[in-house]
């Protein structure tokens, strides 16, 4: 039996799968496909999106193809089978960044087992006759560990070792969240359409009451987040306050309120707009918002009310404003509430990565 599999992120991984499937009659092998968030299904291939068990397919396998994940060195420790590793890519849409394809052809460097860049490359014939299984030598092993060192520090200056970037805000915000199973999660300043708690649920009273149609294990409070009696203190695993804090006469005391709700070593995911020059455009600048901030101002703000910062990113760009303008004409002139969001793909891409400037502001920080 030859398995496939692709793991547990979140990106698709057509590209693979579709190869597998296409020469799939011409092996002799049984082929089985873990496909994981892989929307395309296998026509000549059993296949599964997710078990608890992988360790029955790994040792039951002749051959394993997997991504090149770090988790790699790991699996051919344990399993010692031939593997063949397949690289995700970013321009595929596979991943968010290249770094399996750095990863994948220095693992196939170092221990003589075969990389795949091109799916094209897969054919009958290699998977028919291929029995390379990897070889690991001590001092490879330790070339291997510092590379992972050296990968991580590359990847993330946040707490995550595949780094908190994704392909757009909403995901950016969960990665930094992180949400575990158990975590209580408070998040100051629901919309109507509430993303965040739908996404963490599946990894302004009437604003309210479209926000409840989408939310099942969510609670919604209505009221003074620094007066309910409803909020404990010391009870919160993490705390998100995106785009609120502008909004407040003195955001001090609600950083202050927040440090009382989280509990020791507790995390806060804030979002501000910046102070920055494109922002003198923005009308809601001048009605709705008390400040923006500088990078200094709200790293100041958290660091004298009990917060250290581990992750700081400037997101968004001018198209942030074309958005507002567009939503605004549409809202006021026409009477329409039109899709906010139509010139995102060049904003999207500050989510991949850190950047020197930006319209918003975004930090992680933790309770000290």
């Amino acid at each position: 039996m030859i398995f496939v599999a692709v793991g547990t992120h979140p990106d698709q991984f057509d590209r693979l799968l579709k190869k597998i499937d296409e020469i799939a009659p011409a092996v002799k092998d049984k082929i089985v496909i873990q496909r994981g968030f892989t929307k395309y299904y296998p026509k000549n291939c059993e296949s599964f999106e997710f078990t608890e068990n992988m360790d029955e397919y790994y040792k039951k396998a002749r051959l394993v193809i997997v991504q090149s994940a770090t988790s790699l060195l790991e699996f051919v420790i344990k399993y010692n089978k031939p593997v063949i590793t397949v690289p995700r890519q970013a321009r595929f849409k596979e991943h968010i960044n290249d770094h399996q394809v750095e990863f994948g052809e220095f693992f196939s460097q170092k221990t003589g087992i075969k990389c795949i860049i091109n799916v094209n490359d897969l054919t009958p014939d290699l998977l028919n006759k291929y029995k390379k299984k990897a070889v690991i030598k001590e001092d490879n092993l330790i070339l291997l560990q510092g590379y992972f060192r050296k990968l991580f520090d590359n990847l993330n200056n946040s707490h995550y070792p595949s780094g908190p970037f994704a392909h757009n805000r909403i995901d950016y915000i969960i990665n930094l969240i992180n949400p575990e199973k158990n975590d209580k999660v408070l998040n100051i300043g629901v919309s109507n359409i509430p993303e965040v708690e739908i996404k963490i649920e599946n990894k302004v009273k009437k604003k309210m009451e479209k926000a409840k149609i989408h939310l099942k294990k969510t609670k919604l409070i209505i009221g003074d987040v620094t007066k309910t009696n409803e909020l404990k203190k010391g009870y919160f695993d993490k705390i998100i306050i995106i785009e609120v804090l502008e909004h407040l006469k003195d955001d001090v005391k609600m950083i202050k309120k927040i440090r009382q709700l989280l509990k020791p070593d507790g995390v806060l995911i804030v979002g501000v707009p910046n102070d920055a020059f494109l922002h003198y455009f923005n009308p809601v600048k001048y009605f709705e918002h008390e400040r923006h901030y500088s990078n200094d101002l709200i790293k100041d703000r958290l660091a004298e009310n009990g917060f250290s910062i581990i992750h700081f990113n400037l997101v968004e760009t001018w198209t942030l404003l074309s958005n507002l303008y567009l939503h605004l004409l549409i809202k006021y002139l026409l009477r329409i509430n039109f899709p906010f969001g139509i010139f995102k793909r060049k904003a999207n891409k500050t989510y991949n990565q850190l950047n020197k400037s930006g319209m918003d502001i975004l930090i992680k920080a933790v309770k000290n």
